[in-house]
C-alpha cells in the first residue's frame, strides 16, 4: 500500500514558526465556532500568528473563524494551504481520502485596541450562512 498514511507535502514544508504548536488550533465540529475565535484571541495576545486547520466538513468552521477574526480587526490572513491527507477508516479498514485547510492569521497592529473595545460579543456566524 504504497502512499498510505505519507505526510501532505504542505505540512511537510510548514515554515519554522508554524510549527509552535502553542500557536496552532485544531477545529472539530462539535465545538461551537466561538469557542475557537476566543481561543484564537487569546493564543494572539502571545504570538504574532495563530494557524487554524481543519479535516472534511470541519473545512467551513476553519473560514468562519477566519472570517470573524479578519472582519472584526483582529487579525489578517497571511496564508492559506489546502491538502489532502490519507486515513484508515476505523469501521471499515480502508483507506480514504480527507480534504485539510490551514488558515495562518496574522495578529494586527490595533488588537490590542480592539481587544480592548471589549465587543460585547463578536460577529454572528449565522450572518454568513445567508450569503
Amino acid at each position: 500500500m504504497a502512499g498510505g498514511g505519507a505526510v501532505p507535502a504542505s505540512a511537510a514544508k510548514r515554515e519554522s514558526n508554524c510549527d509552535n504548536r502553542r500557536n496552532q488550533i485544531t477545529v472539530a465540529r462539535n465545538k461551537p465556532i466561538l469557542f475557537y475565535v476566543d481561543v484564537a484571541k487569546r493564543r494572539l495576545k502571545h504570538n504574532d500568528e495563530v494557524v487554524i486547520s481543519g479535516l472534511g466538513t470541519a473545512i467551513t468552521s476553519v473560514v468562519m473563524i477566519s472570517e470573524i477574526l479578519t472582519n472584526n480587526g483582529f487579525a489578517f490572513q497571511k496564508k492559506i494551504l489546502t491538502s489532502r491527507i490519507s486515513m484508515i477508516d476505523g469501521n471499515t479498514g480502508r483507506v480514504i481520502q480527507k480534504a485539510r485547510m490551514e488558515v495562518v492569521l496574522g495578529k494586527t497592529e490595533n488588537f490590542n485596541q480592539v481587544l480592548g473595545q471589549g465587543s460585547a460579543s463578536p460577529e454572528s456566524p449565522e450572518a454568513y450562512e445567508n450569503e
